[in-house]
């Protein structure tokens, strides 16, 4: 696709949009859109972009991004393929979980532990109804923190964590700390 001046007569040239196929040894040139009445910044932007330079290179930077539908991205992706039905014909918790496990290691690829792991995260935001939490969100009761954030694998303990505000007499001591902090 490119840009052709073409030269009238007795007036304006036009300004055409075209489109070059071989047919055989032969060009032949179609004509996509006549921009002859489009202003000429508009004619050399279009040139430009249509030549594979960025629109604004060098005049923008990027400041920070967040992350944007990765997930929802994954998830549509893998029930586009199928996934969820080759898992479990009928909706269930079990898929979703699975489905959800899926996401996550490929997302952020890691073990098999790691990611049930993050799954039970042991810090206090994620103990709140809302996750992320919003602020003011303990009201007047403040919860106690009695362990380290990352308390996993702890020996006699039920779960293979404990969250952050379980008090001692609950739980056995942690791997590194056996108290208050």
């Amino acid at each position: 696709m490119y840009i052709e001046t073409v030269p009238n007569r007795n007036s304006k040239p036009a300004i055409l949009l075209r489109e070059g196929k071989r047919d055989g040894k032969r060009v032949v040139k179609t004509t996509l859109a006549n921009l002859s009445h489009w202003p000429e910044e508009k004619v050399e932007a279009l040139r430009r972009v249509l030549r594979g330079e960025l629109p604004g290179a060098g005049k923008l930077s990027i400041e920070r991004s967040l992350p944007h539908g990765h997930v929802q991205a994954v998830l549509g992706f893998m029930r586009k393929l199928g996934v969820d039905k080759l898992l479990a014909s009928r909706p269930c918790r079990e898929r979703d979980l699975v489905l959800a496990m899926i996401a996550q290691r490929l997302l952020d690829p890691c073990s098999k532990l790691a990611t049930t792991r993050a799954w039970h995260a042991t810090t206090l935001e994620w103990q709140t109804p809302d996750h992320p939490p919003k602020h003011g969100n303990w009201g007047h009761h403040l919860p106690e923190v009695h362990r380290w954030a990352y308390d996993y694998s702890v020996p006699g303990y039920e779960d293979d964590y404990i969250p952050q505000n379980v008090p001692p007499d609950k739980a056995p001591a942690g791997r590194d700390h056996g108290g208050a902090h």
